[in-house]
């Protein structure tokens, strides 16, 4: 094990119990839209309940399902390997889902070149980033 470099923090750096757990919560919106608004951090622990929660409500609802990300402050490659399998249902689906990404997905989903495919057809909308300019990944 390495070094903690923080020494007000104790105990193992992957302790689930230090770190904010996922939460998802969804909202019933007009013409049958919903709103996943996640917050927290999504792991290899949550990302299997992000996946279970989206697909339900793809089916539940019948209009655009909007995932929103910007309040999640870590996710790793299997939150990226999640919001992958989400698309992958809504396309299948020909469901629309749109994605909006605070910095830790939108930087996580740059750094991976995922964007196009998270963006694809039938989102409506781009990935974005919160800050000064919008950032458009390619299409």
């Amino acid at each position: 094990m390495f070094p903690n470099p923080d020494p007000t923090r104790h105990g193992d750096p992957l302790d689930r119990a230090e770190q904010p757990p996922m939460s998802a919560c969804v909202t019933p919106g007009a013409h049958g839209s919903a709103t996943i608004a996640v917050s927290g951090e999504i792991d290899v622990h949550d990302a299997p309940d992000l996946c279970n929660v989206a697909v339900t409500a793809m089916t539940t609802y019948r209009g655009p399902v909007t995932l929103d990300l910007t309040a999640v402050t870590f996710c790793d490659c299997a939150g990226l390997g999640a919001l992958i399998h989400i698309r992958r249902q809504a396309l299948r689906a020909g469901r629309r889902l749109l994605i909006r990404a605070g910095r830790p997905v939108g930087h996580l989903i740059q750094l991976t070149g995922t964007g196009p495919y998270l963006h694809g057809p039938g989102s409506g909308q781009p990935v974005t980033l919160p800050s000064r300019q919008t950032a458009r990944l390619p299409t």
